[in-house]
């Protein structure tokens, strides 16, 4: 799934950018909307490594990798890492809170 959301956001590097800086800079009057953003993301990654209803462990999980994500976009958005850099840096993070599964 990690690697399906980095080949989406090199397709389209303008609307990945508008998107993010969006999410990214949004002020206290948009709370609710990064807030739901957030857990759809979250909700994401816990479906991906789940069989069947996520376990609280799993959204704990994919909170972190959410955070991984995003923090890997931002650098990759300000050429500070490649796309290769991000997958290998997402990989990475994936590899080590779930282990070697393909589910995430």
């Amino acid at each position: 799934m990690v690697g399906k959301l980095n080949r989406a956001m090199q397709r389209n590097p303008l609307l990945t950018e508008a998107m993010t800086r969006a999410y990214v800079f949004a002020d206290a009057s948009a709370a609710s909307e990064v807030d739901q953003v957030e857990k759809l993301i979250d909700s994401m990654f816990a479906r991906a490594m789940a069989n069947g209803e996520p376990t609280e462990d799993q959204y704990h999980i994919a909170r972190v990798i959410s955070d991984v994500w995003l923090s890997n976009l931002l650098a990759w958005l300000t050429r500070r890492a490649s796309a290769t850099d991000v997958s290998k840096r997402l990989d990475l993070a994936v590899r080590l809170l779930i282990g070697d599964q393909d589910s995430a």
